[in-house]
């Protein structure tokens, strides 16, 4: 399988068709700006007894191709057909093993960046550095755990900032989405009622300290770290503890609190940033409730929670 990369774009490609590029040497620019960055390993081109097919999706808005082996994760496999995510399916891209089930057989890891909407795939796991799921490694990849099982041929070499990418039958632009709120970075998160800002409690590093408003300062309990993932869903790491912003319990309910948390990837962690005025709303993905100062209060220490929409920033 090989692997490219298309920097202008910042996406990754691999493919079984070396002629979609027309480069294979490790250096070399190919068809539409596509730098070839050797071979990742070997898959098969054809269906073998315990293999399973190893689909490949193409997203223009955000110029990334994505790659998996449960069709349900985009909806369709039908070539041409536009599934989940605005992902279009490009068809098969070869057969990998769903499990170890030979001895040579190595993992082809699965890693993403939600700041650059990119899918990296490896089996070199040192290129990024973490194959624990969820956490996040080198260059701002998070890992998604393991794609499925090929055989060794060879290991790419990912080279910091960049990332490769094909684009198929397309030709791909430097016409990635950007998210709805402010691009990724460090921010002090400020109520708009009270000029305070999101805070958490007596800066504790225990995992469910709750999250209040205080006067704002150059602490680390309240600088938040703010990604994306590939649904443009945001998440919040606070700094100081490295903890992510929580709807407590997974709660549905009005008056939640809201919690600092180790980061596992799930919807009470996420929020969809919406333009609301100057700001935006933060609204978890897991309950479409908006984190909330508690009864609109100014005093210093007042919790922050979730309630049926409004806005907080």
């Amino acid at each position: 399988m090989y692997r490219y990369w298309k920097p202008d774009v910042k996406d990754h490609f691999y493919t079984t068709n070396a002629n979609e590029i027309g480069k294979t040497v490790a250096g070399q620019v190919g068809k539409f700006g596509y730098h070839s960055e050797g071979s990742v390993g070997n898959c098969l081109k054809n269906k073998e007894k315990d293999s399973v097919p190893l689909y490949r999706y193409w997203q223009p808005q955000k110029s990334d191709h994505f790659y998996t082996t449960n069709d349900k994760e985009i909806g369709t496999t039908k070539h041409g057909q536009k599934g989940k995510y605005g992902y279009v399916s490009e068809g098969i891209a070869c057969y990998v093993y769903p499990k170890k089930s030979r001895n040579e057989l190595i993992p082809l890891y699965r890693y993403w960046n939600g700041a650059a909407s990119d899918h990296f795939y490896t089996t070199n796991a040192a290129e990024i550095g973490t194959t624990q799921n969820g956490k996040v490694g080198k260059h701002g990849y998070s890992s998604e755990g393991i794609t499925g099982w090929i055989f060794p041929t060879g290991k790419g070499s990912h080279k910091g900032s960049h990332k490769g990418n094909h684009k198929g039958n397309h030709k791909g632009g430097n016409n990635k989405k950007p998210p709805q709120g402010p691009k990724p970075g460090i921010y002090r998160i400020q109520a708009t009622h009270s000029g305070k800002c999101l805070d958490i409690y007596g800066g504790s590093k225990a995992a469910n300290t709750k999250a209040i408003q205080w006067p704002c300062h150059n602490g680390a309990n309240q600088k938040w770290l703010l990604t994306y993932n590939a649904k443009n869903e945001a998440t919040l790491t606070v700094q100081h503890s490295k903890q992510v912003l929580t709807i407590t319990g997974n709660s549905k309910n009005n008056g939640a609190l809201t919690i600092q948390y180790p980061n596992q990837n799930k919807q009470n962690q996420q929020f969809i940033l919406k333009k609301q005025g100057q700001g935006y709303a933060l609204q978890a993905v897991s309950s479409q409730k908006c984190v909330d100062v508690f009864g609109g209060f100014q005093t210093n220490a007042a919790n922050v929670i979730q309630v049926i929409y409004n806005y907080f920033n």
